[in-house]
């Protein structure tokens, strides 16, 4: 039976999107001759077939001529295949199986390009993908390749605006620039917030760690607004000022506020979609920006995809009211359509620019100068083209500067204001200087200089002068507020680069002096209050000095002022200290001291001069008794800080010992330097992980050696006796590497506490000792229970024996029921006590005990009583309890 040829599905199925493809061939041979895959034609069923098909092109192409270039080119390619001899079922069947596999490779390689530059494509992209096939590939199976390859469909379609959404944008671009922001947003919430996440396609919505949802509404812009206001105007003020209230006023409608968001991603990206950066890149750039990654690759792609309108007068209208241009808006008017809503948009923008100026006027009327200030600013950001407007904004001027302070250090004065009151900047300040009294006018006086912060130097002030300094702001060229000024300041420079040097009899000075100085006017302080004062311009000399005694001195600058009076500065204090000449020191000693251990220095005081240690990796290259200056000796190694003295001897100790490092005594005095002993400090590492153990009357040593010691000294002493008895009774013995590792270190201690100490040996230098200690052996008390043969009552007799003389502390007797003997106190109930007393091995101590009457056997035990020193050892004797 022939297949019956649905005309109507065949053209709605094949004929039709290959159509949409632009006249493209189905790929497919089997669809575009109307054959199931199922059911196999063979023979006349199949000519017949094909022959209906053919018929039904040619039908179509007649009364359709939009099918016609369709119909041509399948009619070519019939006559090409029944040419080849191809018009049977399984020549069909394979071309259309090979068309398959190579559709499926094509789109296969796609992907793998797809993935690499983003993980989504839109919905157009698909489209396209199916079509490219040619049929041979349905849109599920096209879907099914992308989703193996991680490539997702946006199936919504992204609807991007053609034109900034708020005429004021350039402007707040422009504020966001200077702040160093990206987008409007972060100067509500913060710039953490918004790069936290935030989402655009619904409306501006933070998702990170801000609670989500709505974040820009008119209430949250607003507190910002007022937060902002409280701080003090100048050009960070005033941008974010601007930006916020252009949020501001946009709140009033979310949905277009939204759209101004959208509008500064989207500027942000738009250089990049010119370029025609891959999609990926982009929405990198706006995933950095904190869109959530899958809007960001949405947007990416609808931005690629989006073809703006042509630039028209609508276009050119709106690019001026965002720029702030509304005079130049106005006179586009002309080339708008009657029912543009731009008119209304310019008529509003107008009737608000005339009413804030007119408000401006009634301002000045009533001498609130900087709110009329505030109003004509308003007015000129959206009419910048209006000159008039902002010549009457710079006309006035703005509050004056705050209270001001001037400080003079040295021959500079420091100048620092309150900034002004200003709501409109940018402001900046003149600061004037002037002699006798402040300044009336911004032309008076001297100019300091010109500056928008709050602080000004002045560096050449004329010394001994009256001076004022006064302060002046301004917004722009030539327009300046209400003087404020400092009080009165009189700059009185001291000496310039003061040096003094202090010979064995002689004390002397050298200066500069300041400019405009007439003279310095020396006296001397201390000792001998006012002896002989001396006048000039560059220094002194004080002979006839005692060597070790300090002199002070006091140096005064003389100013002649303009009016014929003098004025003095208040004086730099000199400090001088004589010294008798040096002599070498002849002695040094170095040694190690305390835990841990540091290098001590000792040396005998020379019969002249002050010792300075300087330490060094080498001995000094002069030799002892050299005469050098002091910028000569100085040059050698580094001074050890701090050198106190204790008895005879000079001493110093240096908390860090410096192995190999040579130490110089250097006598210092009358401006020169003499070279004395040097000592060099060699340590040697001392033994680690020393322990001590006692076995019977022998002590058992170990340590770790250090590396290279063959040889150590151990020294033993009893404990807890004083130093003289220490070194009366210690006893020092040397242990080799060798002997210890064969056969340890045991030495003989008897019974008694000991503390031991180890040194490592390198020569004739000992290291610091490493101590241990083991404590003392007990004598031993025997002891046993036995039963009385003749007492009718229930008693045990206790005989303690000692095998020297001891002092026995109190025991407690304890029993324990059954036939196991008590080996602690708590295992058993304590039926006795017996009070410490002493004992000796010629007389036993027999004591009779009373035993609680029990029902089952039960052993008796002698123990020290819970809380005393165990200065006994206890040994049970086999008895008949």
């Amino acid at each position: 039976m022939t297949q019956v040829l649905d005309k109507d599905a065949y053209r709605r199925e094949v004929l039709d999107p290959a159509r949409a493809r632009g006249n493209a061939l189905p790929a497919d041979l089997l669809a575009r001759y109307a054959l199931r895959p199922e059911e196999k034609l063979q023979g006349d069923r199949l000519t017949e077939h094909l022959a209906e098909v053919v018929a039904y092109w040619r039908t179509v192409r007649q009364r359709q001529k939009s099918y016609a270039k369709l119909i041509d080119g399948l009619l070519v390619a019939h006559a090409k295949l029944t040419e080849q001899n191809a018009l049977t079922w399984d020549a069909l069947k394979a071309e259309t199986d090979r068309q398959v596999k190579a559709a499926t490779t094509r789109l296969a390689e796609a992907a793998v390009t797809l993935a690499g530059s983003g993980s989504r494509i839109s919905r157009a992209a698909l489209d396209h993908l199916v079509a490219d096939t040619g049929g041979t590939l349905s849109e599920a199976e096209v879907r099914r390749i992308l989703v193996e390859h991680g490539i997702s469909i946006v199936e919504r379609t992204w609807v991007l605006p053609d034109t900034p959404p708020w005429p004021a944008h350039r402007t707040m671009r422009n504020a966001l620039n200077l702040l160093g922001l990206r987008l409007s947003a972060e100067v509500v919430v913060g710039t953490e917030e918004v790069r936290r996440g935030f989402r655009l396609r619904d409306g501006f919505r933070l998702t990170g760690g801000a609670p989500a949802g709505r974040a820009l509404t008119k209430e949250k812009i607003a507190a910002v607004l007022r937060d902002s206001a409280a701080r003090v105007r100048d050009e960070r003020k005033a941008a974010t000022e601007s930006v916020l209230s252009t949020l501001k006023e946009a709140a009033g409608e979310p949905e277009r506020l939204d759209a101004m968001l959208l509008w500064e991603v989207m500027e942000i990206l738009r250089p990049q979609v010119a370029a025609g950066l891959p999609a990926k890149m982009i929405s990198e750039q706006a995933a950095a920006l904190g869109l959530v990654r899958e809007e960001a690759e949405e947007l990416a792609l609808a931005m690629l995809a989006h073809e703006p309108r042509s630039a028209g007068p609508a276009y050119q209208i709106q690019e001026a009211l965002e720029e702030g241009r509304l005079r130049a808006a106005e006179r586009l008017l002309p080339g708008l359509a009657p029912d543009d809503p731009l008119r209304r948009r310019i008529e509003e923008r107008g009737r608000q620019v005339a009413a804030w100026t007119g408000q401006a006027t009634e301002e000045l009327t009533a001498g609130r100068t900087e709110a009329a200030a505030e109003l004509l600013d308003k007015a000129w950001r959206s009419a910048a083209d209006d000159e008039a407007i902002g010549d009457r904004l710079r006309a006035l001027p703005p509050p004056p500067a705050g209270e001001v302070r001037a400080g003079a250090q040295s021959s500079r004065v420091t100048v620092a204001w309150a900034p002004s009151a200003a709501h409109v900047g940018p402001v900046h300040y003149r600061v004037v200087r002037t002699i006798g009294a402040p300044a009336s006018g911004a032309a008076d006086g001297i100019t300091v200089g010109e500056t928008e912060t709050n602080e000004l130097v002045d560096r050449a002030p004329p010394p001994a002068e009256e001076l004022y300094y006064t302060v002046f702001a301004g917004r722009a060229a030539g327009i300046w507020s209400a003087p404020v000024f400092a009080p009165r300041l009189t700059v009185l420079p001291e000496i310039i680069a003061p040096a003094v040097t202090a010979g064995e009899r002689e004390v002397t000075a050298t200066w500069r002096l300041p400019p405009g100085a007439s003279e310095a006017i020396v006296s001397r302080l201390d000792p001998h209050v006012g002896q002989p004062t001396s006048r000039g311009g560059s220094g002194f000399a004080d002979v006839g000095v005692t060597p070790g005694q300090t002199y002070r001195y006091r140096v005064q600058v003389a100013y002649e002022r303009s009016d014929g009076t003098r004025r003095l500065s208040r004086g730099v204090v000199l400090t001088g200290l004589p010294e008798s000449a040096p002599r070498a020191v002849l002695d040094l000693t170095v040694e190690l001291d305390g835990e841990p251990p540091a290098a001590r220095i000792g040396w005998p005081p020379p019969a002249g001069g002050r010792v300075v240690i300087r330490a060094a990796d080498g001995p000094p290259p002069w030799p002892r008794g050299t005469t050098l200056t002091q910028a000569e000796a100085e040059r050698y190694g580094s001074e050890v800080p701090a050198v106190p003295a204790e008895g005879a001897n000079g001493w110093m100790t240096i908390r860090a010992p410096l192995a190999g490092v040579y130490f110089t005594a250097v006598s210092v005095g009358a401006g020169r330097a003499v070279i004395g002993a040097s000592a060099r400090l060699v340590i040697v590492e001392p033994v680690r992980e020393l322990t001590a153990l006692r076995l019977g009357d022998t002590m058992a040593l170990s340590w770790q050696w250090p590396a290279g010691a063959q040889l150590v000294e151990v020294t033993w002493a009893p404990a807890g006796a004083s130093v003289e008895e220490q070194g009366a009774g210690a006893v020092t013995a040397e242990c080799r590497r060798r002997a210890y590792e064969d056969n340890g270190c045991r030495i003989e201690i008897g019974p008694g506490a000991v503390v031991a100490s180890v040194r490592t040996v390198a020569g004739e230098i000992r290291s610091r000792p490493v101590t241990a200690s083991v404590p003392g052996i007990g004598p031993e008390v025997r002891y046993e229970f036995r039963r009385p043969r003749l007492s009718r009552r229930r008693e045990a007799v206790l005989i303690l024996t000692a095998e020297r003389h001891c002092q026995v502390p109190p025991l407690v007797v304890v029993r324990r029921a059954g036939t196991v003997l008590p080996l602690r106190p708590e295992q058993g109930e304590v039926i006795h006590e017996v009070p410490a007393q002493e004992l000796s091995p010629d007389s036993p101590l027999t004591l009779r005990i009373a035993v609680p009457h029990a029902a089952k056997p039960s052993r008796l035990a002698c123990f020290v009583a819970s809380g005393t020193a165990d200065v006994v050892t206890l040994i049970p004797l086999p008895g008949t309890w």
